[in-house]
């Protein structure tokens, strides 16, 4: 037998358990922790609702994929199972800020009461009918 013949189907096992592993590590890979992440805007709730409905597409490019920290006013607290979504805004307007508190920072918004001023911080994901914030925190 080759030289060859022996190197290049070891060469190829190795480069397949490798993007193997590769790919099961980076799908296993958890998000940083927003509460150690440092914000690049500050707003208030009422003012990226504005921002959002006179300019959506210019809003996103500022605001998509970035971190804010969002105060406003806690109009309900949503309970989805391992989630809480937190809605901030004021009963005039039509849309609100949902904030997303993922399980492991849940606690943090069963704490919360409808009227209650709060800073949270979150990254932005654009608006639907309103602006959505996921991996929130309080601050």
């Amino acid at each position: 037998m080759k030289k060859w013949e022996i190197i290049i189907p070891v060469i190829t096992a190795i480069l397949i358990i490798s993007g193997f592993g590769y790919g099961w590590k980076e799908y296993h890979r958890k998000h940083a922790d927003t509460t150690e992440l440092k914000a690049a805007v500050k707003k208030e709730a009422m003012a990226l609702i504005r921002e959002f409905k006179d300019d959506e597409s210019g809003a996103n490019l500022l605001y998509n994929d970035k971190i804010l920290s969002i105060k406003g006013r806690v109009l309900r607290i949503e309970n989805n199972g391992d989630t809480r979504n937190v809605v901030l805004g004021d009963e005039s307007s039509l849309g609100g800020v949902i904030c997303e508190f993922q399980a492991e920072h849940k606690d943090e918004a069963d704490k919360l009461q409808p009227g209650q001023q709060i800073s949270v911080k979150g990254i932005c994901t654009g608006m639907l009918l309103d602006v959505v914030l996921v991996r929130c925190v309080l601050e």
